[in-house]
């Protein structure tokens, strides 16, 4: 088991500095120190190494973000942590899911629609918490914020040549400010304005 995650976190690794499309087998096989027979003992094949390490990566977001809502006073201090400490995470995750839409997109389907239900919920409990915390309007649905949400989220990695000019991370932190700054109470605007400034 021990072997199994060094292979996925080691590819992964090699996944996001080199990307997908340009590291074999053998570039992975060496830069472990282990041969390639020991990683088909393991994977079928590059693509299944691929699912494994991107269902590793979203693993490795859902506890960067937990870890970030347990030590924040409010569901707006988090977000704006996850916002601001996340540029680097966030730059990364978009790189290698636009990579995997783009040269593997039956994967990109299949892990979208089997992570999308786990997002769906996780905005709905995050809406519900601020509503309770008095930061979010009691008058919004949380179902129906979630899932659009969600929805912009996922445009942001569909590849736009009219937003080239724009970084995916400004992108998203512009989207996930203003989105979050329409849901908020006065109170929550102030908490909004004083976390941002």
């Amino acid at each position: 088991m021990v072997q199994k995650e060094r292979i996925i976190e080691e590819t992964l690794d090699l996944f996001r500095k080199q990307g997908i499309k340009h590291t074999t087998m053998d570039d992975i096989a060496k830069n472990i120190g282990i041969s390639k027979r020991t990683i088909y003992e393991t994977f079928r094949d590059k693509e299944h190494l691929l699912v494994e390490a991107l269902n590793f990566a979203f693993q490795e977001n859902k506890k960067f973000m937990e870890k970030i809502f347990l030590e924040a006073d409010n569901v707006l201090e988090a977000v704006v942590k996850i916002v601001k400490a996340g540029s680097e995470q966030h730059r990364k995750q978009f790189n290698l899911i636009e990579e995997v839409r783009k040269y593997y997109n039956n994967i990109y389907k299949e892990l979208l629609l089997c992570n999308e239900s786990d997002k769906l919920k996780e905005m709905q409990h995050l809406v519900v918490t601020g509503i309770n915390q008095g930061v979010f309007r009691e008058d919004i649905n949380p179902e129906i914020i979630a899932y659009v949400f969600v929805k912009q989220s996922e445009g942001l990695l569909l590849q736009d040549e009219s937003l080239d000019c724009f970084s995916r991370v400004d992108m998203f932190k512009n989207m996930v400010i203003s989105f979050i700054r329409g849901l908020c109470t006065p109170k929550g605007i102030e908490i909004l304005d004083n976390l941002v400034n």
